[in-house]
């Protein structure tokens, strides 16, 4: 056991070596190179990225869940209260998805700036809707799904797909991209609804 140990060891430190004072494309174009170069560093950052991105749609997804939950608990049109239900639904499962995907690909969630100011925007959204009540609830959630679910798109088609490497993650977003322009157009026809 410690003489393989000892041979681990040495590998490690015969291949930190030789990568010693090369630079990055030498490290990846020489053949006994370039798999430790590939294995230490391209893989981790592509991972790293998208950690961050199972973080931003997961955050979003609760923040949705949220906002849904507050809407079950007023007085408002069923109409509202059905869309805030079928919201509630779709996020739970594109979110129990998720999971499952990133456990499946060990994707751990990794916080990001965006994923921390999406839960910041979260929470003052749910603030600003519990002290709403009525027919001035049903416009500013209305409202706020709307602007919700535009920035969600712009934000999956701007920087989330193309960033994503993992393929089965690349089809997930893809997914949810779709479901976020269905959410997006029923908010739009309930509003026109409701005026």
């Amino acid at each position: 056991m410690k003489k393989i140990n000892a041979l681990a060891m040495l590998s490690l430190s015969g291949a930190v070596l030789l990568t010693a004072g090369c630079t990055q494309d030498q490290a990846e174009t020489s053949p006994l190179l370039s798999p430790f170069y590939a294995t230490a560093s391209m893989v981790s950052k592509q991972q790293v990225e998208d950690r961050k991105i199972v973080d931003i749609i997961m955050t979003v997804d609760k923040n949705e869940i949220a906002a849904a939950n507050v809407a079950a608990t007023k007085q408002i049109n069923p109409r509202v209260k059905r869309y805030a239900a079928y919201l509630h639904q779709q996020h739970e499962q594109n979110l129990s998805q998720l999971v499952a995907l990133a456990q499946n690909n060990d994707l751990q969630p990794l916080a990001s700036t965006t994923s921390s100011a999406l839960v910041n925007d979260g929470r003052q959204e749910l603030k600003m809707l519990n002290g709403l009540t009525g027919s001035a609830f049903e416009k500013a959630y209305i409202k706020a799904m709307i602007d919700g679910h535009k920035a969600g798109l712009k934000l999956i088609d701007t920087t989330l797909l193309p960033q994503a490497k993992t393929p089965s993650l690349k089809s997930f977003l893809k997914t949810t991209r779709e479901m976020v322009v269905h959410h997006l157009r029923s908010a739009i026809r309930l509003q026109h609804e409701l005026k």
